[in-house]
């Protein structure tokens, strides 16, 4: 998770200020999306066949003649991903695996990260939420075994919603010469959510998903005739529309809390160690004075307690404003990055950088600012990209 901080004495200040532009009505928008997928890859020696870079790490046969030494490898790979998102909850389960065998050596690897998240609880009237999940690898073989265990669980109240989304919508509309309206950027907002289901189908021509993902825009956009447009803006945008999209990336609206525990057990080639990482966590995100200024800060305590006695205190914290004027051909930015580790040599760490960024011309495009942090070292730093012709 980033961590994002804005000093925590003020933040309720700053949720008092923040004011509502025509679109946020949107910003809670979650359409239901589902896909999955399974894809195994194997080969007698050589995974990976049609890489234009010939592999000789594993191949199919190896025989020296000088010492007459012979080998055959097999080795099989597959990966599995199923994602499942409804209004309330959210599943995400990723899993890779491979297997290898030959007369030197085998061994497997297998890797499971999977989360799970509902936002239906009710605590003490406010909406909450809880989370588990974990991930965990296995890494084996005829001479060494490597192995790593980490479930993790949360609870909470509140939620933070991603709202790039909405302004990229809104931004895409405008630069192909279509007057964004709530309605419309709500439904090309839709689409976005479905991208992943609808260009994950499995067909014998994954050109079909990409055309009805950009006939389904251009719909929405009211553009019908114009999915080619869609596409090029969305794929190859344009220098402005890239430059001023980038100021959008990440943005998220609301706030959250929670209390989170995480066990790790890790078995290497030594004796194994358990640890807990438990604390709390919140993050919060919005706009402020008009939608002048956007902000996201996020701050976590983390008590991790090695089951030899050992106890560390980290508390990390991070905060981000951007500028947003009216001129799209200038914004900036600042972040700031505070941290505390009590078994570091430095405890008291920290990174403070602000730049800004402006667009000369669509084919002139500078940026310059200047950072700083707990070792007391001063940078400025300066550039820009110019196409002479």
């Amino acid at each position: 998770m980033k961590k994002r901080f804005l000093l925590l004495l003020i933040l309720p200040l700053f949720v008092n200020s923040i004011f509502a532009d025509e679109y946020n009505n949107l910003y809670d928008l979650i359409v239901p999306e589902s896909f999955s997928s399974l894809t195994i890859d194997g080969g007698l020696g050589n995974v990976g066949g049609n890489s234009s870079q010939l592999n000789y790490n594993d191949n199919i046969l190896e025989m020296t003649i000088a010492n007459g030494s012979f080998s055959l490898d097999v080795q099989a790979d597959a990966s599995y991903r199923l994602y499942n998102q409804t209004e309330t909850t959210q599943l995400d389960i990723q899993t890779t695996g491979r297997v290898w065998v030959g007369p030197i050596q085998s061994g497997l690897f297998a890797s499971l990260n999977a989360d799970y998240t509902s936002y239906d609880l009710d605590i003490g009237g406010l909406s909450g939420f809880w989370y588990a999940g974990g991930y965990s690898n296995i890494n084996a073989n005829t001479t060494f075994l490597t192995l790593n265990v980490s479930p993790k669980a949360a609870i909470g109240v509140g939620r933070v919603y991603t709202i790039y989304d909405v302004y990229r919508a809104k931004l895409m509309l405008e630069h192909l010469g279509v007057t964004p309206t709530p309605e419309k950027v709500e439904a090309v907002v839709a689409v976005f959510q479905k991208s992943n289901e609808i260009l994950n189908q499995y067909s014998n021509d994954s050109t079909k998903a990409y055309k009805e993902y950009y006939q389904k825009l251009a719909e929405a956009m009211g553009i019908e005739n114009r999915a080619l447009d869609v596409l090029i803006i969305d794929i190859w945008n344009s220098q402005k529309y890239a430059f001023e999209r980038a100021r959008f990336v990440g943005m998220v609206n609301g706030w959250d809390a929670r209390l989170g525990a995480e066990f790790q057990y890790e078995k290497n080639t030594g004796p194994s160690t358990y640890r807990v990482k438990f604390g709390p966590e919140a993050q919060i995100g919005g706009f402020l004075m008009e939608d002048l200024f956007y902000f996201d800060a996020d701050a976590g305590l983390k008590l991790d307690y090695i089951l030899n006695g050992t106890l560390a205190v980290n508390v990390n914290t991070m905060g981000r404003m951007v500028y947003l004027p009216d001129d799209y051909r200038m914004w900036a930015e600042a972040i700031v990055d505070i941290d505390y580790l009590s078994q570091a040599t430095t405890p008291f760490q920290f990174d403070i950088a602000g730049a800004f960024y402006y667009l000369i011309n669509n084919n002139f495009k500078t940026y310059g600012g200047l950072r700083f942090d707990e070792s007391l070292s001063f940078s400025l730093f300066a550039g820009g990209e110019i196409r002479i012709w």
